[in-house]
């Protein structure tokens, strides 16, 4: 039995032309390393692209974001045993998380937000109670006398002073299902 063979005349009548050539050439390189690429073993790959990461982390960061600043905190009031009473209330936040980012270290998948801003304001009501002795009376049987102010406050972090949030977790994918756990949040400021 004689081998197969064919021979391809190129000249200028011939409809083979510099682009089939090219295509030709193209073809045989990518069955080449087709060819030559590993394959590993059965089983269930998914490959993220990065753009798609950072995009869901921004959405992430908004989601977070919003959810923060339409929690509604409950007022908050003590006394101490000199006679201080006070109360904290009408807690507002607000909370941006930008500049998405993350990494991973197997089994530690961490993300961060290099851009966290806040603004916290809820107002205070501090009194002192007092006792006040008048001449011939003693302290048990003596006026009260109150002491009060009140006022806002304000936590925040200043433009052009960077604060960052990020947040570590242990992903286990070994199970059935996937099982993601807290290993560590970090708040970091820049020194002002």
């Amino acid at each position: 039995m004689k081998p197969f063979s064919h021979t391809v005349r190129i000249s200028p009548s011939s409809s083979f032309t510099l682009m089939k050539a090219v295509n030709v050439l193209l073809l045989l390189t990518l069955v080449l390393v087709v060819t030559a690429i590993t394959v590993p073993p059965a089983g269930l790959y998914i490959t993220l692209r990065e753009d798609s990461i950072l995009s869901v982390g921004n959405k992430m960061g908004l989601e977070i974001a919003d959810t923060a600043n339409q929690m509604k905190f409950p007022d908050v009031s003590g006394s101490a045993s000199d006679g201080i009473t006070y109360t904290l209330s009408n807690f507002k936040v607000l909370m941006e998380l930008e500049d998405f980012s993350y990494s991973a270290s197997p089994p530690i998948f961490t993300t961060t937000w290099n851009k966290y801003n806040f603004v916290m304001q809820f107002n205070y009501h501090v009194c002192k109670h007092l006792i006040v002795e008048s001449e011939g009376v003693n302290e048990e049987e003596g006026e009260i006398l109150t002491v009060c102010e009140n006022g806002f406050i304000d936590i925040y972090t200043i433009g052009g002073h960077t604060s960052s949030l990020s947040i570590a977790a242990n992903v286990d994918i070994s199970g059935d299902t996937i099982k993601l756990t807290g290993d560590s949040a970090k708040l970091t400021f820049s020194q002002g």
